[in-house]
């Protein structure tokens, strides 16, 4: 079975109006003749046809599979630093049942920006399924409806990971966002990739690279962990920059204080431009081997050579 025939097939079990002879011929039509990518064109029929599946809310432990249709109800655990401008939001969204990662991009038209803690309808999602791991993605034909007064218990979840600090990443230390409503993006050079040139709002994080022997996930710290963890408070982070003319000296600063620690996080993992990124809800810090000791081992190796 060709992928048109079996998206065709797919599209079928969801109406009885449209055979999938007829399906599969709008299908060929777009993506034979007019070039237009499949998963595309699969969501320009369904659009057209009006063919979202049912009605029914579905808990998010049965949302599996890649390209299949689900409404839910759900809340919004965790908002992520998208990796890529194509990116208008990326997080974790949960019911009482399971927590997936959802993603929507820039140029869905006529979806709302989704915040933290609150809980929403999400109707007509698309799975999408990749290496054995299920998220959602919010497009077109998605619509969102909050409910401030509804309250959903999302059962708790996390990645455990220890390791060694082994990379303190660009983007660390002493950040701008754009101070836009419901807008977290970190502006590049002054810059929000939606709104433009602002004048922006300090903030804190770490983007550590920690490394067991086998995974080297990026470990994000939020403002308030960056401050327990390093205890430079952002008002401490500002002064420094001030002092310096550099706000780079933050990062420095954090990076000569972390490197070569070991760390245990817990909390949320994702993949997200192919790599493995934990966000930080809890961690524990015990000293590893340091700079110093390092460059000791290598003298007294030098030495004895």
């Amino acid at each position: 079975m060709s992928d048109i025939q079996s998206e065709a097939v797919t599209i079928a079990e969801d109406t009885d109006e449209y055979s999938v002879e007829e399906i599969a011929g709008k299908l060929a039509e777009m993506h034979e003749e007019y070039r237009v990518p499949l998963e595309e064109a699969v969501t320009s029929v369904r659009d057209d046809l009006g063919v979202w599946g049912n009605d029914e809310v579905t808990d998010l432990e049965n949302v599996e599979g890649d390209e299949n249709w689900y409404n839910l109800e759900v809340k919004v655990v965790d908002l992520w630093e998208p990796r890529s401008d194509a990116m208008a939001q990326v997080g974790l969204i949960g019911d009482e049942t399971d927590t997936r990662k959802f993603v929507w991009f820039d140029g869905t038209d006529g979806i709302p920006t989704l915040e933290e803690g609150e809980c929403y309808s999400l109707d007509t999602v698309v799975s999408d399924e990749y290496e054995d791991s299920t998220s959602v993605k919010l497009t077109t034909p998605t619509e969102v409806e909050h409910h401030p007064d509804m309250e959903i218990e999302v059962p708790e979840s996390g990645t455990t990971h220890t390791g060694t600090v082994v990379n303190i990443e660009s983007g660390s230390g002493l950040i701008k966002r754009c101070p836009e409503e419901d807008c977290t993006r970190v502006l590049n050079n002054g810059r929000c990739s939606e709104h433009g040139e602002v004048d922006g709002e300090f903030d804190m994080r770490i983007k550590a690279t920690v490394d067991d022997g086998l995974d080297t996930p990026t470990v994000v710290f939020d403002k308030e962990a960056t401050e327990e963890l390093t205890g430079i408070s952002l008002s401490d982070a500002e002064e420094m920059a001030k002092d310096a003319l550099d706000t780079s000296v933050v990062a420095q600063e954090m990076e000569d204080e972390l490197l070569a620690e070991q760390v245990t996080v817990t909390g949320p993992e994702y993949e997200n431009g192919g790599s493995s990124t934990i966000s930080a809800d809890s961690f524990d810090i015990s000293s590893g081997i340091s700079a110093d000791d390092i460059d000791a081992a290598l003298v007294k190796a030098r030495s004895n050579a």
